[in-house]
């Protein structure tokens, strides 16, 4: 059905689930053999029947270049392939909508002969899409004896949500507020870069208008920004610089923390989706120093990985005031931040 499974799964609730996994290759044949069969493909790209793929290379090399979506249903144990997809792409990062009605994905250009890198190439042009798989869920919750006619209702086309800017990645849902609003985050750029990577934008989508507005613009000139949302060795907020935003981001409906390069060191940034505006999330941490979001927790708190060249690495867990402002509750010194990189929520409280 597939190859090896990548990156995270993303759940509907306890009973299905999606994931990405490797795209199954084509059985290939040599350009001489003198028995084919149906699905066999002779030579082309699959050159002596070995059937060679151009991959990513950089840290991809042994994965496939094409990534598809795939879904679960753990009650009947089956899997079939989304198929409403585009085509020439490859998937990465599925989130099902809050109403579970539909996926959300990044789809990564994947058309020769451009296919030169995608964990450092961050430049390569990239959409976000939604793709509905409600009789997709309904076909695979029933038993295989119990199969839907082929001839019966199937899922609409895509969506493509973002195809005016060149660069779009990393969907994530914000919890439902009291006005049942859904919103949409997304990094992207308008008019991308040429160089390997570069200041992303954070946008909103109001997910019933489809709606797109701008919450945190990219930063052309630090010079620029103001004392007031933080300064890091000298150095007044940057812009945003991330290759994607954490699985588990949002404090509030309203209010997310996120990672970012932020000069020489990473930091934690606070965003509010209202005010649109980005600042330091203050630790209280001696400097220089770096930090890093592990995870959230439902009791607006954060497990936050601290280090810096005088001191051990360690753990805070810190919760955030309604002014921003971190407030440290402990702290798990002398303790590898690395060892925690797969920390769950569960697990941290």
């Amino acid at each position: 059905l597939h190859g090896k499974v990548i990156g995270h799964p993303a759940w509907r609730d306890d009973q299905v689930v999606c994931y990405t996994a490797e795209r199954a290759a084509i059985p290939t044949k040599s350009f001489f053999a003198t028995e084919m069969n149906e699905e066999a493909q002779r030579g082309q790209e699959n050159t002596m029947g070995i059937g060679k793929q151009e991959h990513w290379g950089e840290q991809l090399f042994e994965q496939a270049p094409i990534l598809d979506l795939f879904v679960l249903h753990l009650g009947t144990s089956r899997i079939s392939r989304v198929e409403n997809i585009p085509e020439d792409v490859t998937m990465e990062d599925p989130v099902f909508a809050p109403d579970g009605t539909s996926i959300v994905y990044t789809g990564w250009d994947a058309g020769l002969p451009r296919r030169l890198g995608r964990v450092y190439c961050q430049q390569r042009p990239s959409q976000l899409y939604s793709s509905p798989v409600t009789s997709l869920v309904e076909s695979l919750s029933l038993p295989q004896s119990e199969e839907k006619d082929e001839t019966e209702a199937t899922d609409s086309k895509y969506e493509s949500l973002t195809s005016d800017y060149r660069l779009a990645r990393s969907p994530r849902f914000a919890p439902t507020g009291t006005d049942d609003k859904t919103t949409l985050v997304f990094l992207g750029s308008a008019n991308g870069f040429d160089t390997h990577s570069g200041c992303m934008a954070l946008y909103g989508v109001d997910w019933e208008t489809k709606e797109i507005r701008s919450v945190v613009k990219e930063v052309q000139d630090p010079r620029d920004s103001s004392e007031d949302l933080g300064v890091v060795s000298g150095l007044t907020f940057p812009g945003l610089f991330m290759q994607s935003l954490p699985r588990q981001c949002f404090v509030s409906p309203t209010e997310m923390l996120v990672n970012s390069q932020w000069g020489s060191s990473s930091k934690v940034i606070h965003i509010d989706l209202d005010s649109c505006k980005a600042s330091l999330f203050d630790c209280n941490c001696e400097e220089p120093s770096s930090q890093k979001l592990v995870c959230m927790n439902e009791k607006e708190q954060a497990i936050i990985s601290t280090e810096s060249s005088t001191s051990p690495a360690e753990l805070l867990q810190v919760s955030l005031g309604k002014d921003g402002k971190a407030t440290k509750l402990y702290s798990f010194k002398s303790i590898a931040s690395s060892l925690y990189s797969s920390l769950t929520v569960n697990e941290a409280t």
